[in-house]
């Protein structure tokens, strides 16, 4: 709801959706074009069905990289956002785009919800809230889609931890190893730049790996 209807459209094609676009005839026509035609164009309203392409694997490769965590601020007041544990990455990710999609695109900004896991327990969730600015460059085809590789860098997101002991886990390994490796389920929007302006698609499922190095 809300939304500019070229958005809605492309949308809904890139979850699967049965989408119909109505089409009518244009009360502005040609002066010579008599009034029984136009008002017959008028009056006539073919459906065009189009079915849309599940995301599926649309987001390959999703990783982070040069991975940094800051652990909380003690002295700060709980349920503030310096309480949290902190983490800085740079984003990739690979989107395979629909074969129908023969037009250039560019990818400005992304943001993402992210399930953490650790030994695949989950210990909790990274927010991206805001976008974030993002470039994007063509990697050719695959099986005939195009492949735009994505990236953003992030800086200080927020990670609520949804389970202490799974945490102190981590810790505990970080200061052993220096490193530890966690696995996110994400939910990615991209803004994409077309023709046609910026068309947001929401809720991207990826899956990824998170090699973190201790940052304190």
């Amino acid at each position: 709801p809300g939304q500019p209807p070229h958005t809605t459209l492309l949308g809904g094609y890139m979850r699967a959706h049965q989408i119909t676009i109505y089409v009518t005839g244009s009360e502005i026509q040609s002066p010579t074009t008599p009034a029984w035609i136009t008002s017959l164009l008028t009056s006539v309203t073919v459906p065009v069905p189009i079915t849309g392409h599940a995301l599926g694997n649309v987001i390959k490769n999703f990783t982070f990289a040069d991975v940094r965590f800051t652990l909380p601020d003690p002295g700060a007041d709980p349920g503030t956002p310096d309480s949290e544990p902190k983490v800085s990455a740079t984003i990739t990710a690979v989107i395979t785009l629909p074969d129908e999609m023969n037009f250039s695109v560019d990818v400005q900004r992304v943001r993402a919800t992210s399930d953490v896991f650790y030994q695949k327990r989950k210990m909790g969730e990274l927010n991206i809230r805001h976008w974030q600015p993002a470039t994007s460059t063509p990697l050719g085809k695959e099986g005939g889609k195009p492949l735009l590789l994505v990236e953003s860098d992030v800086k200080d997101a927020p990670l609520t931890i949804t389970d202490d002991d799974v945490f102190a886990d981590v810790l505990q390994t970080l200061l052993f190893r220096q490193k530890v490796t966690l696995n996110v389920k994400a939910k990615v929007d991209v803004e994409i730049d077309t023709a046609l302006g910026a068309l947001p698609v929401q809720e991207i499922p990826a899956e990824g790996e998170v090699p973190v190095k201790r940052g304190f």
